[in-house]
């Protein structure tokens, strides 16, 4: 988290925004905390990646495939669509 509340002070003095993209098994209580910090994020995690892994990995098993970055792309445009990281 020091170094998520680093990053988006320096982002910030630059005169930019941070917006942090939580991509897969996000910890518990950490939406929470970066709420608390007013560290802007979005939710990207997708269940499918661990329930239904042939779908999402390479292999089954491995890295991310380019169905599960499609995913990733679409929910982070629409966040930033949306506004979600503008004050």
């Amino acid at each position: 988290m020091e170094l998520l509340k680093r990053l988006d002070e320096l982002t910030r003095t630059a005169g930019k925004k941070l917006l942090v993209a939580l991509l897969a098994d996000v910890p518990g209580g950490l939406a929470d905390r970066l709420e608390a910090e007013q560290i802007v994020y979005v939710n990207c995690d997708n269940p499918g990646f661990r329930g239904r892994p042939g779908l999402f990995q390479v292999g089954g098993d491995g890295h991310p495939n380019e169905r599960q970055h499609a995913l990733w792309a679409k929910c982070l445009k629409d966040a930033i669509d949306a506004g979600a990281y503008l004050d």
